[in-house]
């Protein structure tokens, strides 16, 4: 609620190529995590991020690119730069003017999915972040987004 209702901290740069938004909030290590989105063009890339630290060093993340060969990319960011631990080969394209979903889920033995729409498109494992996490990223690269809606749940 805090990220879409204007109370996390804002963030953009002069040139409206690339813009941030994040909250504060206490997050579980093992979730399931969807944005609902609807994208207007097939260019510039939205990243959605579950991060831990107070300057988001560690993260889990979607990085969802409309028009490119991977569409989507479950990375982990860390003070050594980005690792892609899965992606889809494939074009991802969600621009009908549709809501769509992506959901992250992440079991306590690091096992990671990634769907969109509820159809599978990537599984990894991850086990080096550790610990509960502290917020929410999302950092659109120069694309159309609208983000209707951000939920995260524990996963039983």
């Amino acid at each position: 609620g805090n990220l879409l209702n204007q109370q996390g901290q804002q963030q953009q740069t002069a040139s409206a190529q690339y813009a941030a938004i994040y909250t504060k909030a206490k997050l579980p290590s093992t979730f399931t995590a969807t944005t609902k989105f609807t994208s207007k063009d097939r260019y510039g890339g939205l990243q959605v991020a579950l991060y831990q630290g107070a300057s988001a060093q560690n993260q889990y993340r979607v990085a969802y690119q409309p028009g490119n060969q991977q569409g989507l990319l479950l990375q982990k960011v860390t003070a050594s730069g980005a690792t892609t631990l899965g992606a889809y080969n494939g074009a991802v394209n969600l621009e009908d003017g549709q809501p769509h979903d992506i959901t992250m889920t992440r079991t306590s033995a690091g096992k990671m999915t990634v769907t969109v729409d509820g159809q599978s498109a990537i599984s990894a494992t991850d086990t080096s972040i550790t610990g509960d996490l502290d917020g929410i990223l999302i950092t659109n690269v120069g694309g159309s987004y609208w983000i209707r809606e951000i939920t995260v749940k524990p996963l039983q």
